[in-house]
């Protein structure tokens, strides 16, 4: 690994600015899904079930790292848009499970088609060779990813996060 050199921090630079380029000229207006009006901890949650499934709300409560009133906020947020169903378990009617909706499912697939044409975009600027190229690093770094161990990779979620310089960690 690079992380002392100063090729890294211009990489990162560089991403910033992109961030910045793609933001302008990529996304001349907001996607669909942005009039939903959601906060990021909405988001966040919403990807959270999607990669988790349906939970109760003192998991949900845990993962999000906040008190269960705070998750039950969120939850109840997500319910009055729709994105998000509340039901107690069969076998425990104490424990109050939550799951996306139909709606909620079509807002991630929304995000995801928004997030894949915007790639399209961004790479519909280079070259044939040079989209070759960023496919090659992007394995490379994939394949990198895939080989670490669970502790590793959490170790370097949080390192990256660190390292962020202010306009990327937005």
């Amino acid at each position: 690994m690079h992380e002392g050199s100063g090729r890294v921090g211009s990489l990162v630079e560089i991403f910033g600015r992109l961030e910045a380029l793609w933001g302008r000229h990529l996304r001349p207006t907001a996607p669909g899904w942005a009039g939903a009006d959601l906060t990021f901890s909405q988001i966040r949650l919403v990807f959270l079930f999607h990669e988790k499934g349906p939970m109760s709300m003192s998991r949900l409560a845990d993962a999000l790292g906040v008190t269960l009133p705070t998750a039950s906020g969120i939850v109840a947020r997500l319910a009055r848009h729709g994105l998000v169903a509340r039901r107690h378990r069969d076998d425990d009617r104490r424990v109050v499970e939550c799951a996306l909706t139909e709606r909620g499912q079509r807002l991630l697939e929304d995000m995801a088609g928004a997030r894949l044409e915007m790639m399209r975009r961004f790479l519909s600027f280079l070259t044939e060779e040079e989209v070759v190229q960023l496919e090659r690093v992007f394995l490379s770094v994939l394949m990198r990813l895939e080989a670490l161990r669970p502790e590793q990779s959490e170790s370097a979620d949080r390192q990256s996060a660190d390292d962020l310089p202010a306009t990327a960690a937005r």
